[in-house]
């Protein structure tokens, strides 16, 4: 893993992995299981911060099959809401992994500023609710369509 520039990918659920358009069972955004699959596989450590209930993602992990590659999870109903940064702390606690070395990967003006508030990079995605000039705002290192597009992304942003 040395060349990675981040060893812990940081995921919001709904609007960023998980489409909020759909009522009843959680719908992933086309292709999700397979990008975070590849990234489990590339030796990144992957993670959740979330709103949702405990229960519901818990649900969700299971219903989607990502249980098996998703390292740990913090959802609002164990800490402080989001922009709290007690989230990202529970999460970097649990794994022993410093913030300099993660990335909060989000939808939302919440997600960029509790990573912002824990110190942390934050990578912005364009497929929630609000638009990309809304969260760019906030200053994230970059702003991504679809999570499609982060393993891409991630390739241009090795160390050397």
């Amino acid at each position: 893993m040395s060349n990675l520039a981040y060893k812990l990918l940081i995921f919001d659920w709904e609007g960023t992995l998980a489409d909020p358009r759909f009522i009843g069972p959680t719908q992933l955004f086309p292709n999700t299981v397979s990008v975070l699959t590849d990234l489990h596989e590339q030796g990144y450590l992957l993670a959740i911060a979330t709103a949702k209930s405990t229960a519901g993602l818990a649900a969700d992990l299971v219903d989607t099959g990502l249980q098996k590659i998703i390292a740990t999870t913090c959802t609002a109903q164990e800490t402080e809401p989001k922009p709290d940064p007690k989230m990202l702390f529970t999460i970097l606690d649990e794994l022993a992994i410093m913030p300099q070395d993660a990335l909060m990967i989000g939808d939302t003006i919440f997600d960029l500023m509790m990573a912002d508030n824990a110190n942390m990079s934050a990578l912005a995605v364009a497929s929630g609710v609000q638009t990309r000039e809304e969260l760019l705002e906030y200053h994230p290192i970059d702003c991504l369509d679809m999570i499609t597009e982060l393993p891409d992304w991630l390739l241009t942003h090795r160390k050397i």
